[in-house]
């Protein structure tokens, strides 16, 4: 019993490490709003959700966002739990007990590579990593990106493969795919590994276990698939910002990291699909968008291979880089304000040296090249094709820590045995990855925090604090003037407020710097309809509409405007369209309540009011006109 007890007692101290520093990290931070709070993408995944949670379970469009599963988490924990959409600390805390399960993975892995004492080391470096803390309880779906590259490098790491192996594998890596399609190039490296290494089993054999990878994942991705061909009457196989994000990352613009080339705003979707049309002069299916920017990236890389190379080198400079590149929310701006996450050793730039060392010295081990391969192609193709950020990068990190691992127990082994060209040849390369590590990223793909005060001042307002959200963007606009939309949505906060001149400043200067953006122009037609005049609103609003016509906010300030002519019939109808393209947008039937007290028809009103208090239960003047309406209330 105890010699049982014993076995275990390594990987159970893998997992008291990493669920002790989780959750100390989320006592810690459980009271700051961008940790708990829908802000970046995750408001688009929630907004997905509230639309499955009010019966749209397949949704109206192709998916162009990349975790087309993520919202179906949200809305089955959600209804689970029977929380609202204003906190999310529930759900971050659940990611990072996932995250304990990924640290136990690399043990196992690391265990089986190198044995027990590179498998607790592995685990302890993932345990005490303070990105992994940081970006496992992201609210985003890339908590599960970690485990699954772990879990497949762990099964791959065998050469007695049979069915269920490889179909395991495959349903693991098309489970990566539906939060990173890019995860199906993995099929490659998986591949090759049950081919050349896969022991005492026939070509044919063989042949079925590839089959049997490649079907396993083609069946988890089918259901979205099916989805996106019943919604559009599109072939999309996950989502249809592929395209996009290669045009991002070969163009002559590109910078290594995720810039939006030229003046496109922050709507990504609308503004690509926008431009594609332009150039070709017609409606595009979002397979056909994906297509052109493709091509348009494709054309790059033929025409000016130099200018290509140079990018590739670039960017494998960022891969190799100690900065974590923001996107969407910036680890730089949290871990100085997390006391567990400033003290956690094991970063990016401390392991990579030791990680490269421990992959050059594994190259002549058979048993290393599975997972050696996964990482060379997945930190590959951000290189190569893509672009890459601190959470593009980071699912690496587990494969990263066991050959981090597997190098600081063979360098000991080696300077037990006076092993002299091991020990040399492993101490060039970590000395050689630390000046790369460390070696200065380029000035352009440094973030201000000007990027983390926007966040946090749409966590403050999504919350419902205004003064608070108020400040995040005055520090915003201090550090970035020229951020048009921080200053917008300073103007937005201003208005809630009821400053109004504070308000006009600020969307004055919002205006001067996208003056055609249809945000930037319905935010100050909310503006003058906070001053009741509904004519110059008009102008504004249908300026946006005339941009976008189907911008749900400007939409429903187009109701309002109905409302106030009087048009009731027409204002019902333009809520009704905005509430259909976001079905969980409150306010559309906020205003349809009030049409309806305008038409008389106090049940239909009332229903209304109910309706948007699902999604913003908190709103008090809704509360306040059905309770006087039905004397009780929701």
């Amino acid at each position: 019993m105890q010699i049982a007890l014993r076995r275990y007692l390594p990987l159970a101290a893998v997992v008291v490490a990493a669920l002790a520093v989780r959750l100390l990290y989320f006592a810690g931070i459980r009271d700051f709003p961008l940790f708990y709070a829908a802000t970046g993408d995750t408001v688009e995944y929630a907004r997905q959700a509230q639309a499955i949670l009010a019966g749209e379970l397949l949704g109206r469009d192709v998916y162009f966002h990349s975790s087309p599963a993520y919202p179906y988490f949200i809305a089955a924990f959600k209804a689970v739990t029977r929380g609202g959409f204003a906190d999310f600390r529930a759900v971050a805390l659940l990611q990072l007990l996932v995250s304990v399960a990924t640290a136990a993975l690399v043990f196992l892995l690391g265990k089986r590579l190198a044995g027990t004492a590179a498998g607790v080391v592995a685990g302890l470096i993932y345990a005490l990593s303070p990105a992994a803390v940081f970006y496992d309880g992201e609210l985003l779906m890339d908590f599960l990106l970690p485990a699954v590259l772990a879990g497949v490098a762990l099964l791959a790491s065998t050469t007695r493969w049979s069915l269920g192996r490889a179909a395991a594998a495959g349903a693991l890596i098309s489970l990566g795919a539906l939060a990173r399609p890019s995860y199906l190039l993995l099929l490659l490296p998986a591949g090759l590994a049950i081919w050349f290494l896969a022991q005492g089993t026939s070509r044919l054999a063989r042949g079925k276990y590839v089959a049997a990878l490649v079907a396993a994942a083609a069946l988890v991705v089918a259901p979205c698939a099916v989805r996106n061909y019943v919604v559009g009457r599109d072939v999309v196989l996950i989502s249809s910002n592929g395209g996009v994000n290669l045009f991002i990352g070969n163009n002559p613009q590109a910078n290594g990291t995720f810039k939006a080339p030229g003046p496109w705003p922050a709507h990504l979707e609308a503004s690509s699909t926008a431009y594609a049309e332009e150039k070709l002069g017609r409606p595009l299916k979002p397979s056909e968008v994906s297509a052109f920017f493709t091509l348009e990236a494709a054309t790059y890389v033929v025409t000016q291979p130099g200018d290509y190379l140079t990018k590739v080198g670039r960017r494998l400079r960022l891969v190799a880089g100690a900065y974590e590149i923001p996107n969407h929310m910036d680890f730089n701006f949290f871990r100085p304000r997390s006391g567990v996450l400033k003290i956690l050793p094991f970063t990016w730039g401390i392991i990579f040296p030791w990680a490269l060392a421990g992959a050059v010295l594994a190259v002549p081990r058979r048993k290393f090249r599975p997972t050696l391969a996964l990482a060379v192609v997945y930190l590959g193709s951000l290189a190569t094709l893509f672009f890459v950020t601190g959470r593009y990068r980071f699912p690496a990190f587990p494969l990263l820590a066991v050959f981090a691992a597997a190098a600081a127990v063979g360098l000991v082994e080696a300077a037990r045995s006076r092993t002299k060209w091991k020990i040399a040849v492993g101490a060039a390369i970590v000395v050689a990855g630390y000046v790369a590590a460390y070696w200065p990223p380029p000035a352009n793909v440094k973030i201000s925090d000007a990027y983390s005060h926007h966040h946090l001042g749409g966590a403050y307002a999504s919350l419902g604090d205004d003064r608070a959200a108020a400040k995040a963007y005055e520090k915003a606009v201090a550090v970035a003037p020229e951020d048009a939309f921080s200053w917008n949505n300073l103007g937005l906060a201003y208005i809630r407020l009821g400053n109004v001149p504070a308000a006009e400043r600020a969307l004055d200067q919002a205006l001067k710097l996208t003056p055609d953006n249809p945000d930037t122009l319905n935010s100050y037609g909310t503006l003058l309809l906070y001053q009741d005049r509904y004519a110059e609103a008009e102008r504004f609003i249908g300026g946006a509409l005339a941009r976008d016509p189907d911008n749900v906010p400007a939409l429903v300030n187009y109701g309002i405007v109905l409302l106030a002519r009087r048009d009731l019939d027409g204002a019902l109808r333009t809520l009704e369209r905005a509430a259909a393209l976001n079905p969980g947008y409150a306010n559309a039937y906020f205003n349809m309540a009030l049409v309806y007290e305008a038409r008389g028809d106090l049940a239909a009103a009332a229903a209304a009011y109910r309706r948007g208090l699902q999604f913003a239960p908190g709103n008090a003047e809704a509360r306040r006109r059905l309770a006087a309406i039905t004397g009780r209330g929701p």
